[in-house]
């Protein structure tokens, strides 16, 4: 099975197996006069993305520059766009691949009920249903957040083959499908670990600084059968996702200088390519950190203020938050700019990669295509 998504508000991490290398060929932007709400790139080169403009899911061919299909929704915008054996799902819809057909619609399954729009909620009744909560496919299921600012409300369980529906009694704030039939969720200083009919399987609790509740604690990716785990703090810690067990924990709380009033941080979830996480801090000092996932230990540092951006192979794409910088990509191991764009291209706020093409989206709605013939592999490489 392969799966791939993107979610709304940070960058999910997932490993990628392409490689890139030598000089790549920049296509034209991407489509025209459109507006790209959220993306991302499927097998085959084919990009998913939502055109605010025309309310329109869209499914665009990066090698001819020309549309597959496009189909209007009903929605305001789409807050994740995931796409697991031939589903796409938009937050509240979920369409055929092939067909665009829609098969299932939360704003039409409770009938007679009132069901309406408010900001980032969605209301039928006296439940409620935020827009942008988190979604993971599993086992012919996709899993729901019901409510990000109330996680005890669960998840909603959508059945792919009968299109059935149910809500499972598990409080997360972000899932992501992991091994053994397992969901792997957080809360603001927790992550666990349930099994659909044999409830929660571990817990794992972060430190968190008793004077601020509210804080943001940690954010996490997987690989193989390992959980990366980075915290506000600075801690990154490595877990089995079986049983939750601790395998490494390292910490860059002195380099980061952790201070919640005077100096406060907030570490990516890491992007990985099973060889190597990279963690950015998103507040105060604006660092890049790369740790070996074998032991974590640190392997480079880079003052450089950058937009999310994602692992293909050996090279990290991503740019500096500013107007007058190109795409560039590192080395994984190294932290070197072994590539970089001919021309600025303003205001890019995410890469995401597939197959030969990278692709940089900006806040304009727009996004540039650079296509690699010719694989990198980093000198620097671990055996």
């Amino acid at each position: 099975m392969n799966v791939d998504w993107t979610k709304s508000f940070f960058n999910v991490g997932r490993a990628s197996s392409v490689q890139f290398g030598g000089i790549p060929c920049c296509k034209e932007n991407i489509c025209s006069e459109i507006s790209i709400d959220i993306a991302l790139i499927c097998e085959g080169g084919v990009l998913h993305f939502f055109d605010l403009n025309a309310a329109e899911y869209c499914q665009w061919d990066v090698a001819s520059q020309e549309y597959i299909a496009r189909k209007n929704i009903d929605v305001y915008g789409a807050t994740m766009l995931l796409y697991a054996d031939g589903i796409v799902f938009l937050g509240d819809q979920a369409l055929d691949r092939n067909s665009v057909e829609v098969k299932f619609d939360l704003t039409k399954v409770f009938e007679g009920n009132k069901y309406e729009r408010r900001g980032r909620m969605f209301y039928w009744g006296d439940s409620e249903l935020s827009t942008d909560g988190d979604a993971c496919y599993l086992n012919n299921k996709i899993y729901r957040i019901i409510d990000c600012n109330d996680v005890s409300k669960g998840l909603i369980e959508i059945d792919t083959q009968t299109w059935q529906f149910d809500r499972v009694d598990y409080p997360f704030l972000t899932i992501e499908p992991g091994v053994d039939g397992l969901i792997i969720g957080n809360t603001e200083h927790e992550i666990g670990a349930f099994k659909l009919g044999e409830g929660i399987q571990w817990k794992y609790e972060v430190e968190k600084d008793s004077n601020y509740s509210m804080e943001h604690g940690l954010s996490f990716a997987l690989f193989d059968d390992r959980i990366i785990i980075t915290t506000r703090q600075g801690d990154i810690i490595c877990l089995n996702q079986s049983d939750g067990s601790l395998i490494w924990q390292s910490s860059i709380s002195e380099l980061i200088n952790y201070d919640w009033v005077s100096n406060p941080s907030r570490l990516s979830a890491p992007t990985i390519n099973g060889k190597v996480a990279i963690i950015e801090n998103f507040l105060e000092r604006k660092v890049v950190f790369t740790v070996d996932l074998t032991d974590g230990r640190l392997l480079w540092t880079r003052d450089i203020n950058l937009i999310n951006g994602c692992i293909a192979g050996d090279l990290f794409f991503t740019s500096e938050k500013s107007k007058d910088t190109p795409p560039i990509a590192l080395d994984c191991y190294t932290g070197e700019i072994v590539w970089q764009a001919d021309e600025p291209f303003e205001d890019a706020y995410q890469v995401i990669a597939s197959g030969k093409y990278v692709i940089y989206l900006s806040t304009y709605f727009n996004g540039y295509v650079f296509e690699w013939e010719t694989p990198y592999i980093s000198p620097h490489r671990p055996a």
